[in-house]
């Protein structure tokens, strides 16, 4: 068999398990991709969130980066992707369910890591959570941690008592029932002196 015969060959096979693959899932076959339409998802947060390591005050807001994904059946996934325009473009014209994979549960494709567009508009085609397309597999309770406790004690507004904003910052996640806390370090060498700002972190995290 010649090299090109070969390689076409796999090609169609791959192709074919890939149908049948969707077959079995009872995936439509003739869906496309016609639109895509990024969006921000701006949220408020509890408190004014300082600095940390590399940037600076972070604000009373947050910023999610969305995408929504129309096709040609009326369908639509929505989700968290911080694609670019040029990688989420690169989605007009196919058909969004050639990208998943059901063997290892994955989805490819231009959008990287950013794939929940894609697993959302795969639960409403299919009509399944997406953790049953997963697999199912892990706990059912996920412990959950406050990760909000940034420099506070950098802000002006707490310069003269900084030790007490980042105790009851503290108290702020045990009063919304947080046990466990994730605090950031890293004062030194950016926003203060190398030993100053280790000595502080040293103090907040006692």
């Amino acid at each position: 068999m010649k090299r090109r015969d070969f390689l076409l060959a796999c090609a169609g096979g791959a192709l074919f398990e890939r149908a049948l693959r969707a077959a079995q899932l009872d995936l439509p076959d003739d869906v496309k991709v016609t639109r895509v339409v990024g969006f921000n998802v701006e949220s408020r947060r509890s408190k004014i969130a300082g600095k940390n390591s590399r940037l600076d005050v972070h604000g009373d807001r947050a910023t999610d980066r969305m995408l929504r994904i129309y096709t040609s059946l009326g369908l639509e996934g929505v989700g968290n992707c911080r694609a670019d325009q040029e990688a989420a473009e690169k989605l007009l014209g196919t058909n969004p369910f050639a990208l998943y994979e059901p063997g290892p549960n994955r989805m490819t494709g231009p959008l990287g890591a950013g794939t929940m567009p894609l697993w959302d508009l795969l639960g409403r085609a299919l009509d399944k959570p997406i953790y049953e397309l997963l697999g199912g597999r892990g706990a059912d309770r996920v412990p959950v941690y406050d990760g909000s406790i940034y420099f506070a004690d950098l802000l002006p507004e707490y310069s003269a008592r900084w030790e007490d904003r980042f105790r009851e910052e503290i108290d702020m996640g045990i009063a919304m029932g947080h046990r466990v806390f994730k605090v950031k370090v890293g004062r030194g060498a950016k926003w203060m002196p190398r030993g100053e700002g280790d000595d502080r972190a040293s103090t907040c995290c006692a």
